[in-house]
């Protein structure tokens, strides 16, 4: 192989490097944002259900999962992420012990 060739190559794999860093970033970039839109989801709900004035706006997973449309992992992370989100355990009468994991809106 001459040098001009060694040369051709090289230039295209910096071309290849830069374009799956690239690839790398934007999708590091697009998962935080759905994480966001999520979390904000999550949030907005909780704190439309507590404005209500019906209940507490306590809500377990399943009834989250059903009006958000969002799964339990992707409920519980969103949860974890926000300082405007409280978790809350609901005990069973006869035992004591949890039944229920439920989320409440801070503000």
């Amino acid at each position: 192989m001459s040098p001009a060739d060694l040369q051709f190559w090289a230039n295209w794999a910096s071309i290849a490097t830069l374009l799956v860093a690239s690839v790398g970033v934007f999708s590091y970039l697009w998962q935080l944002w759905r994480r966001r839109r999520k979390r904000i989801a999550l949030e907005d709900y909780l704190r439309d259900e507590k404005r209500k004035g019906a209940d507490k706006g306590q809500r377990s997973i399943l009834r989250i999962m059903r009006d958000v449309a969002l799964s339990e992992d992707e409920i519980i992370q969103a949860s974890f992420n926000s300082n405007r989100i409280q978790r809350l355990v609901r005990e069973d009468a006869d035992t004591g012990l949890a039944s229920d994991l439920l989320f409440e809106s801070k503000d």
